[in-house]
């Protein structure tokens, strides 16, 4: 499976220098990625690995939790979330670009991941599987 830089499309004045920036740093982070991933193991509905052992978490999305849930439905869109990630993955053979954009504590790479030219973390969202991240804010799975 190759993995190729995404790269962001021009806009206008500023857009664009945002665009390049981010371009450059996404440039800097993939040099150690692995050119041929021979096998992807999805960890939870937010979090991968692309071997030999790369850790990938969804950049600017939030994802049910599926060991510290806080009721039934979480658990099971999670589960649900989990299994739609590890099918999109499975399905993208040698189509998935990574831009990452740094990296977490435990030293996942906070990513944008395209699959099959498609954003992932939009395509979960778009499928109920996630929300965007917004700063502050709490999402709740649960019903009430």
């Amino acid at each position: 499976m190759a993995l190729k830089p995404h790269r962001p499309g021009a806009g206008g004045g500023a857009c664009r220098n945002v665009a390049v920036a981010l371009a450059l740093a996404a440039a800097a982070f993939l040099t150690g990625w692995p050119k041929n991933a021979a096998a992807i193991t999805v960890l939870d509905a937010q979090t991968f690995l692309l071997s030999p052992g790369k850790k990938v978490r969804l950049f600017g999305i939030v994802t049910p939790k599926s060991v510290q849930c806080g009721c039934v439905a979480e658990c099971l869109l999670a589960q649900r979330a989990r299994v739609f990630l590890q099918k999109t993955l499975s399905q993208a053979e040698a189509n998935i670009r990574v831009q990452s954009f740094g990296f977490d504590a435990d030293g996942a790479s906070r990513a944008k991941v395209f699959v099959n030219s498609r954003d992932l973390s939009m395509l979960m969202i778009q499928n109920g599987f996630a929300q965007l991240a917004m700063e502050g804010g709490a999402i709740q799975w649960c019903p009430r």
